[in-house]
């Protein structure tokens, strides 16, 4: 079992149900007291080992440490590492869930041009029907000096000093 998408969490409960299952199913189980010792951790490293080899690979580095360990851990300490390392993570970096979402646009030909002048050298042949000024509508503004406003033309600023 490995796991996935999975949050360690309920990997590691998944794994210890699957492993209660399997110990209601064993019918071996050694009568000498040193023997069973023996075989219970035997059955506790065999674990570690599932319970690693599942893990996600950003666990790799934290693995190897665990497994690094002497005296080798048993199955809760090396899930307490695995979860130790997982908070540290989400504290330093939180996770980016990345908004989905798509931009189009569509280039479309003015809605009328009978009322356009086209220039043929010009490379923006728009012209504001308006004003009679090319590269602008009376929509866009565009770098006309005179802002249009309805049938209002307001006169900007930087042009006020001429009227005086």
């Amino acid at each position: 079992m490995s796991q996935g998408g999975l949050s360690l969490a309920i990997y590691y409960s998944n794994l210890s149900h699957l492993w209660h299952q399997l110990d209601a199913y064993r019918t071996h189980r050694p009568s000498i007291p040193t023997k069973l010792v023996t075989f219970q951790k035997n059955i506790e490293k065999e674990r570690v080992y599932d319970f690693l080899a599942g893990l996600n690979p950003y666990y790799n580095q934290v693995r190897v440490q665990v497994l690094g360990r002497d005296p080798f851990p048993t199955l809760e300490k090396a899930y307490n590492l695995i979860q130790h390392e997982e908070r540290r993570r989400n504290c330093m970096m939180p996770a980016v869930h990345p908004v989905r979402s798509a931009l189009a646009t569509m280039s479309r030909p003015p809605t009328t041009t009978s009322d356009l002048k086209l220039y043929p050298t010009d490379k923006n042949p728009v012209v504001c029907d308006y004003c009679g000024k090319p590269r602008h509508t009376r929509a866009t503004y565009g770098s006309c000096m005179v802002a249009h406003l309805g049938d209002e033309v307001v006169i900007p600023l930087q042009d006020a000093h001429r009227l005086i």
